[in-house]
């Protein structure tokens, strides 16, 4: 096996998991809700479609929050400015994409960089 195909992947997989579970802890936090309605989104592949599940389903089993899912709108754009304008209320995303497609910053080779600077910015 190949392992060199895997570790690229595996990271990434890592840094969107960041990201995801940072959205997710700031959704389970005791923030001030104008609704008891969350709105999960995701993009329109299938990992960040399982991820976006997977919150909607933590969320329903540890919180009073009504979830509503709105899987598979488009890509980071699409899903980004449906979070800006209150279309949804988080979505997965990867850190890297956090960083460059979002914040417009060049890419940064230490991920633990990475994860601050895109935390920094978005909780």
């Amino acid at each position: 096996m190949n392992t060199d195909r895997i570790r690229p992947h595996t990271r990434r997989v890592s840094r969107g998991i960041v990201v995801g579970v940072l959205g997710l802890l700031w959704a389970l936090s005791p923030p001030v809700w104008a609704s008891d309605t969350i709105v999960v989104g995701s993009k329109n592949f299938m990992e960040s479609r399982l991820l976006a599940e997977m919150f909607a389903q933590l969320i329903e089993a540890r919180t009073e929050l009504t979830v509503t899912r709105r899987l598979g709108l488009a890509g980071t754009q699409v899903c980004f400015e449906a979070l800006k304008t209150g279309g949804i209320d988080l979505y997965p995303e990867y850190t890297g994409t956090g960083l460059v497609t979002i914040l417009g910053e060049p890419p940064m080779h230490d991920r633990v960089s990475v994860l601050n600077r895109v935390r920094s910015e978005f909780l």
